[in-house]
């Protein structure tokens, strides 16, 4: 629209990202470093080369998916569940990535109580508070299996796209389809803002697919990225789940912001302080 300003660009040019000591992410992040380029196909990128078979069976998927404990109004604004099983022929996991879409995310003014979606400059379309509010949210959770069928790591997003690593021996595992085998996360979908935290203990959520759609995030993701759906996302943190594995040798992702997102900082120096327990997140260098 003529004459309106990107936050981007208000928050450069107003200075308010060098004053409150935000930036992009610190260019020494090793695991950012060494990430390497995808290619293109039109608007979505490609597998990278080390990821050699990809899949999408359900029933498969159904094996390894959370369980989530929700109210009825994130069932009501949840679109569903998508997922994809990926193998790479540098790791010894299979990786079992979901997203889940909802309708919409309220914005965070709705954790003091103002029922609106965002308090604007008067006369402007500058956004000061509430610009985390904004239509299709989409949460990933990730498991890595190993060859007899247990789950060796599992992250999810943990508040805002900042990853927390699940303990699969000490945390809310439990077992369902897979016989013998603790394979699915109990999580707690936050409100308003979709992701996830560890259940209560002893509290155990239930499967998407009994209320909501369950299917293929391959069928999805090349429509996600042609309506920009992933704009803020790095694309290697979608097309690459082995980024945020970790074997403990290589660098690994704590979330899945693209490298230069402002909002990344903002999100992180301001509201995951409130909403998140920090022990539970991959961030090591809290104040970076």
């Amino acid at each position: 629209m003529a004459g309106s300003v990107t936050r981007r660009e208000y928050l450069q040019s107003t200075g308010s990202v060098a004053f409150l000591g935000w930036g992009a992410f610190d260019s020494a992040d090793d695991a950012l470093e060494d990430e390497p380029e995808l290619e293109y196909d039109g608007d979505a990128p490609v597998f990278p080369d080390h990821i050699t078979e990809t899949r999408d069976d359900t029933d498969e998927l159904e094996e390894y998916a959370p369980k989530l404990v929700t109210t009825p109004e994130a069932r009501s604004e949840m679109r569903g569940m998508y997922g994809w099983i990926a193998e790479s022929e540098e790791f010894d996991v299979t990786a079992y990535y979901y997203w889940t879409r909802y309708n919409t995310q309220r914005s965070s003014l709705a954790y003091v109580g103002l029922d609106v979606d965002a308090i604007r400059v008067p006369f402007t379309d500058r956004e000061l508070f509430g610009f985390d509010s904004h239509y299709l949210d989409h949460e990933p959770y990730i498991s890595f299996v190993n060859d007899d069928g247990t789950v060796e790591q599992a992250v999810a997003t943990a508040g805002h796209h900042y990853a927390m690593e699940l303990d699969s021996d000490w945390g809310s595992f439990t077992e369902d389809r897979v016989s013998g085998r603790e394979t699915h996360a109990n999580l707690a979908v936050i409100r308003p803002w979709n992701h996830f935290m560890d259940a209560p203990r002893g509290e155990h959520g239930d499967f998407v697919f009994n209320y909501a759609s369950f299917g293929s995030w391959l069928n999805e993701y090349e429509t996600w990225y042609r309506n920009n759906r992933y704009e803020r996302t790095a694309d290697i943190a979608v097309m690459d789940p082995f980024r945020f594995y970790d074997d403990g040798e290589q660098a690994y992702r704590d979330h899945w912001w693209e490298a230069d997102e402002l909002d990344a900082r903002v999100v992180r120096d301001i509201r995951l302080r409130r909403i998140t327990d920090r022990d539970q997140l991959r961030i090591e260098d809290w104040d970076r």
